[in-house]
């Protein structure tokens, strides 16, 4: 029978639209819980310790009067820095300070979201596509991995995520009038420009969506183009009042792509290892496919949706989950066959697919989620510092057995500890444990202070620059915010010397560190400078400290 209702023994998953009441009251009550897990000062880390402390380290250049991009360089935009610095000054500690970065993004971003699924997907739909932009955002976790390895760093990955998935939803067919259509294409520039400002991947996607639908027939033509020529007015005006800013990062872009040599996985190895996702949309497309029903604009964007996810996923290399396929479930859904029978059992089918694809991604946030809630097992020991109270460090069996099989060969150095030692690799570069870290970091500071080097421009020859920031020295402008051979710098792109070690009175090298290839290739780099320009301060178990003196040994 045609123009049937569904009746009550099938459940309408797609039945029914979204009412501002209803994204009202999910916004509230999402925002609200998570706000009250991982707003309180609290982090955990198990992945990534190194990446945090790049964060930290920017808060602290923040603090001491530099801005992101221009006073110091990296390929990440300037929100990723920005909104933890925000969160610091809230909780008055580095820890929880991206936690609560995270929820200042979150809330603009729920609310443009809301917007664009006003009475244009089911309370079903919206709800999934609320919670996973919310979960992205500001569980610590890196998508499609465990939760047992949950970590807040990368959180600029997350973050990308959930503003692409926002601006995805403007592809939904259907509208809600003329000014309804200009709110929401003016809010998806903003959406632009926040992606722009967090990580130039998930911008140039965003430009190509936009670009797609305006070539699409239907009323997301004037839309995508007033998103466009917004995100290009905005970003226009951020220029013209913080040119050092946006120039850096441009910059520091073209640094890292010359200096790229990543090896990543094939988009077929990508898309192999999220064949289950993948399948199970190609599954729901055929659904509908199935009563005439799906348009070529749908079909397009979904298909989009699909390989721009696998895209982003090679470009990072770590995910296995594409976030942004719920919104392509909501496009199928949308567009299921007109006949109100057909149409209801199809789109309720799609809608199921599309929580049966977030589910295991879902049981992991919502375990870290648990994590957050309960009591720690315990404080790390023996720190000082009270910036780091409530940060909660945690090794896994692969890091132990690392540092094992690294330290097994290593023999303990007498001295001297001069350059020549270092250079020659007698004076070995062990691995650093997770646990290890923060110790071994309060290990550097008091040899600092001991020397009274934190009165002077300190900078720290490894990864991340993380000296200046335990013993609360001075910041020179410039540099580096990490240092990551071969993705964001090389030795063609380094500066000379004389540059790198400007202004700088000490050098700290580290004789223990997460990351040591970085610190043997940064000695290998700059070993005939530091020879000449530098002499002993000080050493401990864990640190050697030089003292930048130019023609000391010319």
């Amino acid at each position: 029978m045609k123009n049937r209702t569904p009746s009550p023994s099938m459940p309408p998953l797609a039945g029914g639209t979204a009412t501002a009441g209803f994204l009202v009251a999910m916004n509230v009550i999402l925002f609200v819980a998570l706000a009250a897990i991982y707003g309180r000062g609290i982090s955990h880390a198990a992945l990534f310790v190194s990446d945090t402390f790049v964060f930290f380290d920017g808060i602290h250049r923040i603090l001491k009067g530099q801005s992101p991009n221009a006073d110091f360089w990296s390929p990440v935009g300037p929100i990723p820095y920005l909104l933890p610095y925000f969160g610091y000054r809230i909780t008055g500690t580095f820890s929880g300070a991206v936690e609560m970065g995270s929820l200042l993004l979150a809330a603009p971003t729920l609310t443009v979201a809301s917007v664009l699924l006003w009475r244009r997907t089911s309370p079903v739909m919206a709800l999934l596509i609320l919670g996973t932009i919310a979960a992205v955002i500001v569980v610590p976790l890196v998508p499609g991995q465990g939760a047992n390895q949950i970590s807040h760093a990368m959180h600029y990955n997350r973050w990308g995520w959930g503003l692409l998935v926002a601006l995805f939803l403007l592809g939904l067919p259907g509208g809600n009038g003329r000014r309804w259509a200009f709110l929401a294409a003016v809010l998806c520039g903003g959406l632009l420009v926040g992606l722009f400002l967090t990580k130039i991947t998930y911008f140039l996607v965003a430009v190509a969506y936009l670009a797609l639908l305006a070539t699409l027939p239907g009323n997301g033509r004037s839309n995508a183009l007033i998103a466009l020529v917004t995100g290009a007015a905005l970003l226009t005006v951020i220029t013209l009042f913080s040119t050092g800013v946006i120039f850096g990062y441009v910059h520091s872009i073209q640094e890292a792509l010359r200096s790229d040599s990543a090896v990543r996985g094939s988009y077929f190895d990508v898309a192999f290892s999220n064949r289950d996702n993948i399948g199970i949309l190609i599954l729901a497309t055929y659904a509908v496919l199935l009563r005439p029903g799906l348009s070529w604009r749908s079909l397009a964007l979904v298909g989009f949706i699909m390989v721009s996810g696998v895209a982003i996923i090679d470009q990072n290399y770590q995910f296995k989950f594409i976030v942004s396929l719920p919104v392509a479930f909501a496009i199928l859904s949308a567009s299921a066959a007109a006949d109100a029978s057909d149409r209801f059992r199809i789109a309720s089918i799609i809608v199921a697919s599309a929580y049966l694809v977030v589910a295991p991604y879902a049981t992991d946030w919502a375990r870290v989620t648990l994590q957050h809630v309960r009591a720690p097992t315990g404080q790390l020991p023996g720190i000082q510092d009270p910036r780091f109270d409530n940060l909660y460090i945690y090794n896994s069996a692969t890091d132990i057995a690392d540092s094992q099989a690294a330290d097994s060969s290593v023999d303990l150095y007498d001295g001297p500890y001069d350059m020549t030692s270092l250079l020659d690799g007698k004076i070995p570069i062990s691995h650093l444990t997770r646990t290890e870290f923060l110790p071994v970091l309060e290990e550097g500071a008091r040899l600092l202070k001991s020397l009274g080097a934190d009165k002077s421009e300190i900078t720290t020859l490894d990864f991340v620059n993380t000296m200046p920031l335990m013993v609360d020295a001075s910041r020179k402008s410039r540099g580096y915010s990490w240092m990551h051979f071969g993705r964001n710098m090389s030795d063609d792109t380094l500066p000379e010397g004389a540059e790198m070690f400007k202004d700088v009175s000490y050098i700290a090298v580290p004789l223990k560190s997460a990351t040591h290839p970085s610190v043997y290739r940064l000695l290998s780099h700059y070993g005939d400078y530091l020879t000449a320009n530098t002499l002993v301060a000080g050493h401990s178990k864990n640190w050697v400290v030089l003292r930048h003196e130019p023609g000391a040994k010319g």
